[in-house]
């Protein structure tokens, strides 16, 4: 459980709270037969990503021509009232990777589209308003196909095939960001994460061709100037890192396409999932197990941590394990499973792909505990489902208070299902309308 606390001069009267969520008597990792069933086209289309609005609604975003015979150009809007797919439907040419929504409810597309709505050029990055409008004044000159953006303060990063590079909120590229990496790296980089420092996590398939850069697959950069952070201890890995979670203690959980991890010299065997503390060394003890029945490779994809530190972790596996004392103990899970804080496997989280594709690009752990997936199946739990599910979780272990601890202390406890986050700003209203804020938050896990 984590606790977010603000100590301030301030005065409140009455309660603060948030209502309690009802319990869930379904199995954790269950399907949720009241989401709307999905069906893209053509043929090896898959929804890539599926973002909340803060509204609930859903932006959901891919490689695809049409969703349930409505004509959605890599691109569309799940309506949470209703179930349906409304007019909010960008027109990109190309596919989309990965999309980001701003506080004012805009969101940030990015991908391999050059075009939006016909004829209104787009190069791999574009925003849109919360209707749908696109902006005619941010437009940043991205060099290479989009991979993922991430938000940085009011700046963007985006992770592209040829490097790393910062945007300001106005579309402008930001000069003072050194972009070097775009000449030095060969391959893309797929992945990047903000620290709660400013400090940038990239990771990716690329290997450096000058001494510029002092590792291949993953990197931490200065949010500032953008150039390697030398003290941060880069893992030795074989293989692409496709993902990387913050965690509350400042450690970071990798994913990826690796099966070493050489701390020191020394090489010891992982399966694509690792942690690192918060300067980059190596964490031993954490050793989850992933294989692929038959052979080949496991790959992570995307990792979520809940707020009571368990993690959601979707890839390309199909078992998964852990060794206590000796005794290794193997599950069957197909693209998705649940591993506790220190690497374990949590056996009552069982989702079950049983398509002959089970590959999973994308989790997000919605507000009441419940998690979307997208990626690459046609059945889930023995029913036809494409690209796009939502399961249960086991929300009777939520916590998700908010409350005046004092006179001077606001205190929002939270733990269970729920999403994990790295920061919190609290801010208060006499009128509902009108805001003014208190500060940043103190997080402690207890």
């Amino acid at each position: 459980m984590s606790a977010l606390s603000l100590s301030k001069s301030i005065f409140l009267t009455g309660a603060l709270g948030i209502a309690p969520l009802l319990a869930q008597t379904t199995t954790p990792g269950q399907l949720d037969t009241t989401f709307p069933t999905i069906s893209v086209t053509p043929a090896g289309a898959h929804v890539r990503t599926a973002v909340p609005q803060l509204d609930g609604n859903l932006l959901i975003a891919g490689s695809f021509g049409t969703i349930n015979t409505n004509t959605r150009l890599h691109a569309a809007r799940l309506l949470a009232a209703t179930g349906t797919f409304d007019s909010y439907h960008p027109q990109f040419n190309s596919y989309v990777n990965n999309v980001v929504v701003d506080p004012d409810g805009s969101a940030i597309y990015c991908g391999a589209f050059t075009g939006v709505n016909g004829t209104t050029v787009r190069q791999y990055v574009g925003r849109f308003a919360s209707n749908g409008t696109l902006s005619n004044t941010f437009l940043p000159a991205v060099p290479s196909i989009a991979n993922t953006v991430a938000k940085q303060n009011n700046n963007y990063i985006v992770a592209s095939q040829v490097g790393l590079h910062r945007y300001l909120s106005s579309g402008n590229v930001d000069n003072t960001f050194d972009d070097y990496l775009g000449n030095t790296l060969t391959n893309a980089v797929l992945h990047t994460a903000v620290q709660p420092d400013g400090n940038i996590l990239m990771g990716g398939p690329f290997v450096a061709t000058t001494s510029a850069v002092n590792n291949m697959y993953f990197e931490r950069i200065s949010g500032f100037q953008g150039k390697v952070d030398a003290t941060f201890k880069n893992p030795i890995l074989n293989g692409k890192v496709n993902t990387s979670s913050l965690q509350k203690d400042g450690s970071i959980i990798v994913g990826g396409a690796f099966t070493t991890v050489t701390p020191g010299g020394n090489t010891v065997g992982r399966d694509g999932l690792i942690r690192l503390l918060s300067g980059g060394t190596f964490d031993a003890s954490f050793a989850p197990q992933l294989s692929i029945t038959g052979g080949g490779t496991p790959s992570v994809n995307c990792i979520a941590t809940q707020a009571d530190g368990k993690l959601l972790v979707g890839g390309l596996f199909t078992t998964v394990g852990h060794t206590i004392s000796g005794t290794t103990t193997s599950y069957t899970r197909r693209g998705i499973a649940r591993f506790n804080p220190n690497g374990t496997v949590d056996p009552t989280f069982d989702a079950k792909i049983n398509s002959a594709a089970y590959e999973v690009t994308s989790i997000s752990i919605l507000g009441d505990g419940k998690v979307l997936i997208t990626g690459n199946f046609d059945y889930f739990n023995s029913v036809p489902r494409s690209s796009l599910v939502r399961l249960h979780n086991d929300t009777t272990s939520i916590v998700n208070d908010l409350r005046a601890a004092n006179s001077t202390t606001v205190r929002w406890m939270r733990g269970g299902a729920l999403p994990e986050i790295t920061s919190a700003t609290f801010q208060y209203s006499t009128n509902g309308a009108t805001w003014f804020p208190l500060g940043t938050g103190t997080g402690t896990r207890i």
